[in-house]
């Protein structure tokens, strides 16, 4: 029986790593973003970004990650690198949810880029969606 315990626990240990691996570069991207590691975030939404399947949301992912890391080191050119991912976003490929996420992105990009009152209209234009945000997100967008 112990015999059987041992290898029972060291086949999950072996697998979990193993299957983290094999999940796709967008929900690998998400989950780096999630946990604050930017970096990764974005080269694995980079990665991700060659799915045809997954371009935009990838794209949405990395521009994210640029405007927080801008926001923690004030590097100008993660500033640059999310308003240029932007624009290359359509919007009509997202999900309602990401769509939203999306007004957020851009309204933080115009904010940090000091257009104040571009920011608060894109704001105004995602508070009737601030439902379909997660709470930090709607936490972050009040």
């Amino acid at each position: 029986m112990r015999l059987f315990l041992a290898v029972a626990m060291l086949t999950v240990v072996v697998a979990a790593p193993a299957a983290a691996a094999d999940q796709p570069a967008l929900v690998r991207a998400r989950a780096a973003y999630n946990a604050g590691d930017y970096d990764a975030a974005i080269t694995l939404a980079e990665d991700a970004q060659k799915q045809k399947a997954d371009a935009d949301q990838a794209a949405l992912v990395a521009v994210r990650a640029r405007l927080e890391r801008y926001r923690l080191a004030g590097t100008t050119a993660d500033l640059a690198g999310a308003h240029s991912a932007l624009r290359s976003i359509a919007r009509q490929r997202l999900r309602p949810r990401e769509q939203a996420e999306l007004l957020v992105a851009q309204g933080l990009a115009l904010y940090l880029g000091g257009s104040y009152g571009g920011a608060a209209e894109v704001f105004d234009a995602v508070l009737p969606r601030a439902a379909a945000l997660s709470l930090d997100d709607r936490d972050r967008l009040l």
